[in-house]
């Protein structure tokens, strides 16, 4: 068997062959080789393989490496990767080979790529297996070329990409116009093929949300005949979801959002080289803005500026329109380094810098290495540190972009210290004890007493100073004279922060105690009680304490168990997961149930609810005060099994580390539960046992783990029971969640890209009817639209349609006809009367019309009846729809009826639905003059104005013609 195409083990043979190749060519040294700014893990990256399509990728050693030397290295690298390829049989094809260089200089302090010919060096070339070398272009930094199937360039302009995906569009219209489809199949290319087709790299497109509307727009606007609507429909009819009777077709920029975060929470902390490359740029991204806390949830507008264009700017962007907070673990989040810190940038903005000003002294801050005010103070968290007003660049334990200002960034820089300091650069009130490590380290420490100074080496070793009490103190501080210089790390106690040093002398200015590492006091029940959501512990029942918990593990005792619930003909919604954890030496048990309330429940999210809660009783137990007297080695070689009787829960907790596929179900719960594992110092392996052992036989009979997980079904059933009946359900914030995405103050816990069309779809929606003169916006939550959509696709998608057209006013009627074919009048065929729009269609008093309204109604009522409707509902609706609208539902029913709230809210939305129509009209008084002529008394003419309001009717769309058509494609 080959290994050709269509062949079943071609994609594992490419994968050995492949994996062969780039591990030879690390070996041989090349490769990108990048450190995280602000954790300093590294990032090893040679190549971005697909298929036979590669990309290397190649990183400068250290800053200020030369040109020339950076492409000799480039060269050798690719001489490698090509005998390296050559000696598997391949080799690499100079027709699809080019290569983009990326070096910067500094045009009036900002970093700007070379062109080609300012680079001054040879034109690469790629080794042939006859052994020559041939050359491959250089292509400019701002031409866009296809790459991995991807229009794509270094400086991440959208235009290439979005002109690829408006051809491919239009080249699929130009095909339909050709050879035309049955609407049905039209629908069916358009979701199976042209939709997946389109979407692919939408992830690395970095187009701006209103031009990825845009070009797809054009798109829609000439396919739409093709799909049996109007193509001047109103816009977001197009693709406003059709539970809000819109057509449905995709927002485009709502789909990228969605993929993006998908993949970021995909990836997010695993071990995948996606998941260590978006670590990497995000900690970029933060050195870079200069903010403290969750950037993704602050004003893009305001500052979005900060950042350059990147992946996570975009992401940022398109989150802040469409109002999705993406929230990451604090443990990924940059904070205040003292009690009392803000970050420079915060307060350069709160004093009115903005744009190029901002701009400047951003550029000062990196070249300085400084984020928060802790960074530029002395140790007495009051003075600044001279210093920071130095042209050299500064240092820290993060990394910071390099940096060249001018001297008009200095002096800038000198004033705005000022400004958000005081004009003897003094800061008040002054900051208190550190919270994190300084990650600008201190050279100078000091003992608890002020009686020795030290001075640390860079690579290990001090100088010890003691006072000098030969001279005085002064206001500068007190002197120190050199006594010493000893190897290691001195016993030191305070940072220090100095004046005037010389070799053999120092004046010291101020100390501030070292960060002390908190002590361990935690019972656990007390680290139980101060996590996030406390509600998970409403059915927590703990013996003793539960601080047996940890001896019971590490001697060998402990079983855990867990079991979930889901009960449908209850709530269809709900579901529950139990667990306990039980000692064989002493019979103490934790007993606890998780009762979650989720659009997605179902018994798999039970049998994960409850595989969390042992999961985070564990966390716990390591992390009490016990812990810490155990030596490190024993924890970590120490091991525990829990017992489930889902495998889908055993395959995930077993591969903690591994990413989940794009439309895992229940894929909140599963990262959580491989996050937890992961957290863990203990080896977790997950063990399959057999769920309702108890039907074949006797409790007693069962293994302990069996009756512990008959124990735990029992006790979800129970809990779940009370649940519902009390409508009492866990928080959905889990704690030590690694991000979490809410919209409109709701945690996502199903589809990101379903909850955000439908947040999306309702907020355009009432603006949209309330326009249109369909409803008030105050009416528009009284609309049942969960129910709405469940409706709607039950129906067939011509019917879908058909909805969508009356809703829109643009379908077939006299009214919107008469406006294109002027043949038509605006009248009824069947009344004769004019103005047949949408609602004269239900409202037409022909006889035979009337009779087959009515005939429709009875059909209603029929299956109303044949569904087991309560009959005094039946007869209400029945009622309601014979009068035509010419009738109210509270007026046929008494004010102490039962069903009087429902009707009253169904007035409502009727009444609202004339009110739009009225208040529209009202809105468009049309303003009309008048002109009248008299003599006065004395016999001259007069000219008398009158300005009079006309109502005019309601708006209704016009359709196209030639005059408007163009302005229209959209």
């Amino acid at each position: 068997m080959g290994l050709g195409q269509g062949s079943g083990a071609a994609p594992m043979g490419m994968r050995g062959v492949v994996t062969l190749a780039v591990n030879s060519y690390k070996t041989l040294g090349h490769g990108m080789t990048a450190t995280m700014s602000r954790s300093q893990r590294i990032v090893l990256l040679a190549a971005i393989i697909y298929v036979d399509d590669t990309d290397l990728l190649h990183w400068g050693e250290f800053y200020g490496i030369s040109d020339t030397a950076f492409l000799s290295r480039i060269q050798r690298a690719i001489n490698d990767w090509g005998k390296l390829l050559q000696a598997t049989g391949g080799s690499i094809k100079r027709a699809k080979s080019f290569y983009y260089v990326m070096s910067w200089k500094f045009i009036k302090g900002k970093p700007t790529l070379k062109t080609i010919p300012e680079l001054h060096a040879d034109q690469l070339t790629i080794p042939q297996p006859d052994g020559t070398s041939v050359p491959i272009p250089a292509c400019p930094n701002d031409h866009s070329a296809k790459t991995l199937g991807t229009w794509n360039n270094p400086k991440n302009d959208g235009v290439a990409p979005l002109a690829a995906l408006r051809e491919k569009g239009l080249e699929w219209v130009d095909q339909l116009q050709a050879r035309p489809l049955e609407r049905s199949l039209t629908w069916l290319s358009l979701k199976c093929q042209k939709n997946a087709q389109w979407s692919y790299g939408l992830s690395s497109n970095y187009s701006r949300p209103s031009d990825l509307d845009k070009t797809m727009g054009s798109v829609y606007f000439r396919a739409l005949p093709f799909l049996g609507f109007n193509r001047c429909i109103t816009t977001e009819f197009r693709t406003l979801p059709i539970e809000y009777q819109g057509i449905g077709m995709k927002k485009w920029s709502i789909e990228k959002l969605a993929k993006d975060i998908t993949t970021l929470i995909r990836h997010w902390q695993t071990d995948s080289t996606l998941g260590q490359v978006l670590q990497l740029v995000y900690e970029s991204f933060q050195m870079e803005v200069g903010l403290d806390g969750n950037i993704l949830t602050r004003s893009y507008q305001r500052f979005g500026d900060l950042a350059s264009h990147s992946w996570f700017k975009v992401l940022w962007q398109y989150s802040s329109l469409y109002k999705v907070k993406i929230e990451f673990n604090p443990t990924y989040l940059l904070g205040p380094t003292r009690h009392g810190d803000k970050p420079l940038i915060q307060l350069f903005m709160d004093y009115g810098n903005k744009g190029v000003a901002l701009e400047r002294l951003n550029r000062v801050r990196k070249f300085h290495c400084v984020h928060s005010l802790a960074d530029i103070l002395c140790a007495d968290g009051c003075n600044i540190d001279p210093a920071i007003f130095s042209t050299n660049p500064g240092h820290s334990l993060r990394t910071f972009s390099w940096e060249q200002p001018t001297q008009a960034d200095f002096d800038a820089w000198k004033h705005a210290i000022r400004a958000i300091t005081s004009p003897n650069l003094t800061y008040n009130p002054p900051l208190g004890k550190y919270k994190t490590t300084p990650h600008v380290p201190y050279q100078w420490l000091a003992s608890a007493d002020n009686a020795l100074l030290y001075h640390l080496f860079p690579n290990g070793g001090y100088d010890y100073f003691e006072p000098d009490y030969s001279t005085r103190s002064t206001r500068s501080g007190s002197k120190y004279t050199k006594k010493g210089t000893t190897p290691g790390f001195p016993p030191a106690s305070h940072y220090a922060s100095i004046r005037n040093y010389t070799s053999n002398s120092v004046t010291l200015h101020s100390t501030v105690l070292m960060l002390q590492p908190p002590s361990n006091t935690t019972s656990f029940l007390d680290y139980i009680y101060s996590l996030r959501n406390q509600s998970l512990w409403d059915y927590l029942e703990i013996d003793d304490g539960g601080d047996w918990l940890l001896p019971s593990l590490l001697s060998g005792n402990l079983v855990i168990c867990n079991d979930g619930s889901y009960m449908p003909k209850l709530s269809k919604t709900a579901c529950s997961g139990a667990f306990i954890l039980h000692c064989k030496a002493t019979g103490k048990e934790i007993k606890g149930c998780f009762c979650d309330d989720s659009p997605n429940g179902d018994n798999y999210r039970g049998e994960l609810l409850g595989g969390l809660g042992p999961l985070l009783l564990l966390k716990a137990a390591f992390s009490t005060s016990a812990a810490t007297g155990i030596d490190q080695a024993t924890i970590q070689l120490s091991s525990q099994s829990l017992h489930c009787d889902n495998k889908g829960v055993i395959s995930h907790g077993n591969e903690p580390t591994t990413t989940l596929r794009s439309e895992q179900p229940q894929a909140d719960l599963i990262r959580l539960l491989k996050s937890y594992t992961r957290q863990l110092p203990c080896n977790i392996t997950w063990i399959h046992v057999k769920g309702h052992s108890d039907d074949h036989i006797s409790f007693e009979e069962l293994s302990l783990p069996q009756q512990l997980n008959v124990r735990c079904g029992e006790l979800a059933k129970i809990k779940l029971i009370d649940a519902i009946a009390e409508g009492s359900y866990i928080d959905p914030f889990f704690p030590f969640e690694e991000i979490t995405v809410t919209i409109n103050n709701t945690k996502i816990r199903s589809s990101v890209k379903a909850a955000i069309y439908k947040h999306w779809g309702a907020s355009e929606a009432k603006i949209l009817f309330s326009r249109r003169d369909k409803v008030l916006r105050s009416a528009f939550d009284n609309i049942y639209w969960d129910c709405m959509g469940k409706v709607m696709t039950e129906f067939p998608e011509t019917f879908q349609g058909w909805v969508t057209r009356h809703i829109s006013d643009f379908n077939g009627c006299h009214r919107y006809q008469s406006r294109w074919n002027k043949s038509i009048k605006n009248r009824c065929p069947s009344c004769n009367k004019h103005n047949k729009d949408t609602e004269h269609i239900t409202r037409c008093t022909d006889p035979t019309r009337t009779a087959l309204y009515h005939d429709g109604v009875s059909t209603i009522k029929k299956w109303m009846q044949g569904n087991h409707t309560p009959s005094d509902i039946t007869a209400l609706y029945t009622e309601y729809l014979s009068g035509r609208g010419s009738t109210t539902m509270t007026s046929l029913l008494a004010p102490d009826s039962p069903l009087y709230a429902i009707a009253r809210i169904q007035d409502e939305v009727r009444s609202a639905l004339d009110d739009a129509a009225i208040v529209v009209r009202l809105q468009k008084t049309k303003p009309k003059k008048t002109k009248t002529s008299t003599n006065d008394s004395h016999g001259n003419i007069k000219t008398i104005y009158n300005i009079n309001s006309t109502l005019i009717p309601p708006h209704i769309p016009k359709e196209p013609d030639l005059k408007w058509k163009k302005r229209r494609q959209k």
